[in-house]
């Protein structure tokens, strides 16, 4: 699995179980942990990335007066986005599910947690996933 996302890999391994396994009838197959809450992220996302979108250019329009200035400043969302994925290129890393997740919180609140709970005085380290609790 390393390597590779998550999505990827559950789809490739749904379709080679779909080719070699016959599910008899009244069982069915689930495929939940890790992928289900992909999934169920990717479907409250669907629904709250356009809202907030949609609700940030509001709040242009009526702070500028006019769409086109409003329009101009939204412009920058794409760009940022763009920005971003092509830092992963540059960098030559893959675009994978962890990276796209890291991008979208955009040196969010988690990012904070781990700085704060990795500190050298700190009992937390291991559940944070922290390498190493000395400097």
């Amino acid at each position: 699995m390393r390597g590779r996302d998550l999505g990827g890999f559950v789809a490739e391994a749904q379709r080679r179980v779909q080719e070699s396994v016959h599910v008899p009838s009244g069982y069915w197959l689930a495929w939940g942990g890790q992928f289900g809450n992909l999934i169920a992220a990717q479907k409250r996302l669907a629904v709250v990335v356009p809202i907030a979108l949609l609700l940030i250019f509001l709040l242009l329009l009526s702070a500028f007066g006019s769409a086109r200035d409003a329009l101009l400043v939204f412009s920058g969302v794409p760009l940022a986005l763009t920005g971003g994925v092509l830092a992963l290129l540059i960098r030559g890393l893959p675009f994978l599910d962890h990276r796209r997740d890291r991008l979208h919180r955009a040196l969010g609140r988690r990012r904070a947690e781990r700085r704060r709970c990795c500190s050298p005085t700190s009992t937390r380290c291991a559940s944070a996933g922290c390498r190493s609790t000395t400097p």
